[in-house]
């Protein structure tokens, strides 16, 4: 490689390096501990299916990238052996998990869950709409589908 071919690769990757830096990353990205997951009937009764509080983490990338994980507390008991098929069914009810991309449209506050894989197959290649608000260190999503709320409120970890 020529000196001259040198610095102009140079150039180019500190110059894609740097424009890759200026895109802003969204507000929403980073680490978010779960600390309520709450869901309200057609008749606003509060019901919290995975414990108060539920364990678990979103995750957004500031690339795009997402992951929820979800566990009913408190856990099961630590097994002792190969968990059998009724075991293994009260696993995943305790516990709500999937993963993808997202994208964020922060005028009208919704954060869209492009989900490519998941525990449960029906959230596989769907997109899940999400009102979203930030507040300091905290992330509130809300949910409304038929009827029913959903409140999940989580902490800025990172």
């Amino acid at each position: 490689m020529t000196l001259k071919a040198f610095f102009l690769s140079s150039i180019i990757l500190l110059f894609t390096v740097s424009c890759q830096k200026s895109i802003k990353a969204p507000e929403i990205a980073g680490v978010w501990k779960l600390v309520e997951l709450s869901n309200y009937d057609e008749e606003g009764n509060r019901s919290q299916p995975f414990g108060d509080p539920p364990a678990g983490y979103f995750i957004y990338t500031p690339e795009g990238y997402m992951s929820v994980q979800i566990m009913r507390t408190p856990p099961m008991p630590r097994l002792t052996g190969r968990p059998n098929d009724s075991i293994r069914a009260a696993m995943a009810k305790g516990s709500l998990t999937y993963f993808g991309t997202y994208s964020v449209d922060e005028v009208n506050g919704i954060v869209t869950h492009e989900v490519e894989g998941a525990l449960n197959p029906n959230y596989v290649d769907t997109n899940r709409d999400r009102a979203y608000r930030i507040s300091g260190d905290s992330l509130i999503i809300a949910i409304e589908q038929d009827q029913r709320r959903f409140r999940r409120v989580l902490l800025r970890v990172e």
